[in-house]
């Protein structure tokens, strides 16, 4: 997911509405430990019900939102989750849901929100995990995804010669570099293919594709299928589109 320099509106005011969060707070205590099967599984038992409770009309619903993200960006903080990486994830999730129009799309993006908060935290954790060098590199790949990256600019980073991150990499993720940014670019392209109406030239330049043709090129070496064909077998857009 490519996420564009830009201040948060994170909410500090108390709770807005009067109502029990035991499972809201079990979600933020999800996030934080960046537990994304258990976060998975809460938000398939209760999520409906939560949102039932809180989401009254689209006003509330844009409110409960901003409320929501400024906890799971704070519980993802509190999980090691750096706050520039923080501040970017809210930035893009706040300019998203200005553009929803129904409490129903709202319900969706804040629950695609928690995931990624929570997933950013678990890659976080595996990071701590690798050696020095090949943690700092993968640092580096994730907050500097949507730019153009070469294996030697990483090895400027890291402080050893390219070589050697390129065979110290290897090691311990079973890929290369080149392999690893291409997977890591295509995955945030699903996710804005899924949950936006960005164009495929603009998923390309936002996520330091050289050109479209490339992008649709790289894509389809991960996916097996085009960019198109991929956000047309969206489950969503396919039910939208039937209507």
């Amino acid at each position: 997911m490519a996420y564009q320099e830009a201040e948060p509106r994170l909410l500090t005011h108390k709770q807005p509405y009067t109502v029990p969060f035991d499972f809201r707070e079990d979600l933020l205590e999800f996030i934080r430990a960046g537990d994304t099967d258990s976060l998975l599984l809460g938000l398939d038992d209760g999520y409906d019900q939560y949102c039932d409770s809180v989401m009254l009309d689209l006003e509330h619903a844009h409110n409960i939102f901003l409320f929501n993200l400024s906890l799971a960006y704070y519980s993802a903080y509190a999980g090691g989750l750096s706050m520039e990486a923080g501040q970017k994830i809210c930035a893009y999730f706040d300019f998203e849901q200005r553009k929803k129009e129904t409490v129903l799309e709202i319900r969706e993006l804040q629950k695609e929100m928690m995931i990624e908060f929570a997933r950013q935290v678990k890659e976080i954790r595996k990071l701590k995990e690798k050696p020095l060098r090949v943690r700092r590199a993968l640092e580096y790949i994730h907050s500097h995804i949507d730019e153009k990256l070469s294996v030697e600019e990483l090895a400027e980073q890291c402080q050893v010669s390219a070589s050697t991150l390129q065979r110290r990499f290897l090691r311990c993720t079973g890929i290369s570099v080149g392999q690893y940014i291409r997977q890591e670019r295509v995955r945030r392209a699903c996710v804005l293919l899924e949950h936006t109406e960005m164009t495929g030239a603009e998923i390309s330049v936002s996520l330091g594709f050289c050109s479209q043709s490339y992008f649709i090129q790289q894509f389809r070496a991960e996916k097996g299928i085009t960019p198109r064909e991929y956000r047309d077998g969206v489950p969503s857009r396919r039910d939208t589109t039937s209507k």
